[in-house]
């Protein structure tokens, strides 16, 4: 990287306010190669790619993991993760957690300090779980979980102390606590907001990849309420017109222009997560009307609604009655979490499947083992099913 990317993203990380690019170019100037090149071109490329140069409305910039003080975020936990203390990350929690990670798609080492709400502070680190990043939280995330009465389907509510010193507050909440009416009024926000920036910038792509759209999401405040939506990749299938194309998303209503493909295969299952995106070129324009200036927003002492994209009308018209889940329901939202909700098995094809899984646990608990054949469709059978097998031995089939 040369060295005016660094003057530069120095110049965003220490600045009190946005700053816009004569603002940039003035602090640098004697960091600027000299060239042909105007000074404020080569400003414009560097904030192309910085991925932490967040677009702010009236030509200025913020930098990421400042923008992600004081915000929340929501996390749907899974049994599998209580038991065995760890988070899958998306990509918005990718970026909290560790903002520089989609400069180059490779991790640095970062140790977070995470404080768990009424409990002891720990030490988390990024590593690869089930082909996916994930926070590795560790034995006293599980006992903080276990003396809660917390379990899977619970919340965990993420607050940001301080992205750029690693700083995290981890909050349970029970899915009886949850004020479904505020959390799906979020819901609703986000979705539009979400649309709005996508159909303002799709000159710049096809399809927006899902850790730039974290990144002006987060720069638009919408994550700055106690009360944080629901899972992103959940929320964008359920309530907007956008579509998940495996790496970002698009407008439903452009699909089959500009060359778009198919539905292709989900990050967080890659053999190497993100490995097809090393060297992706990140670009970030200008976004939102001019006159809205969302870092003073969520900044300045009182949060004011001042933004477009937030009045939302006739919210109750568009709410979903909660129901009880069942096994498909459970499957469906852990799809989402995990980013593979455009590519679900049916209803009929869970059953049978499940029917197989249950039949197989059956045989085990009633010969004490498997064939090798049989072991090894059970573990494929559990892994497509999102289901854990253990949990079906001593629960489902107590009979």
């Amino acid at each position: 990287m040369p060295d005016y990317f660094t003057s530069i993203a120095n110049e965003l990380q220490t600045a009190a306010q946005p700053v816009t690019i004569d603002e940039l170019v003035d602090r640098t100037a004697q960091d600027l190669p000299s060239a042909k090149e105007k000074p404020q071109a080569l400003v414009r490329r560097a904030l192309e790619k910085l991925y932490q140069a967040v677009p702010m409305g009236q030509g200025k910039y913020g930098w990421l993991s400042n923008l992600l003080q004081n915000n929340w975020i929501r996390h749907p936990l899974t049994t599998e993760e209580t038991e065995q203390g760890f988070l899958l990350m998306d990509e918005l929690e990718h970026a909290a957690f560790f903002p520089q990670f989609f400069q180059t798609h490779r991790s640095n080492g970062r140790v977070l300090k995470v404080d768990l709400l009424g409990g002891p502070t720990i030490e988390a680190e990024a590593y690869i779980e089930r082909k996916t990043w994930s926070l590795k939280l560790g034995a006293e995330f599980v006992r903080w979980v276990e003396e809660l009465g917390g379990q899977g389907r619970d919340d965990l509510l993420i607050w940001v102390n301080d992205a750029r010193a690693g700083h995290y507050t981890l909050r349970l909440q029970p899915r009886e606590a949850r004020v479904d009416s505020e959390i799906q009024e979020r819901n609703i926000k986000l979705a539009l907001m979400a649309e709005e920036l996508i159909r303002q910038n799709r000159h710049q792509w096809d399809v927006m990849p899902t850790w730039e759209l974290a990144a002006r999401l987060v720069a638009n405040g919408a994550f700055m309420d106690m009360t944080p939506p629901d899972d992103l990749h959940c929320i964008l299938h359920q309530y907007s017109l956008l579509h998940y194309s495996g790496s970002g998303y698009m407008l439903k209503s452009d699909i089959g222009h500009a060359g778009q493909p198919p539905f292709s295969e989900s990050l967080t299952t890659l053999s190497d997560p993100y490995e097809n995106l090393h060297g992706t070129k990140m670009s970030h324009t200008p976004l939102l009307n001019p006159e809205n200036d969302p870092y003073q927003w969520h900044v300045a002492s009182g949060v004011e609604e001042t933004q477009e994209l937030w009045q939302v009308s006739d919210v109750e018209e568009l709410a979903i009655e909660s129901e009880d889940l069942t096994d498909y329901d459970a499957y469906l939202d852990s799809l989402c979490q995990m980013g593979l909700i455009d590519s679900p098995l049916s209803p009929d094809q869970f059953h049978l499947l499940q029917h197989e899984l249950e039949f197989l646990v059956s045989l085990e608990r009633q010969f004490g083992y498997l064939l090798p054949e049989q072991k090894s469709r059970q573990k494929e059978l559990k892994a497509l099913l999102l289901i854990d097998a253990r949990i079906m031995r001593d629960d489902d089939l107590e009979s």
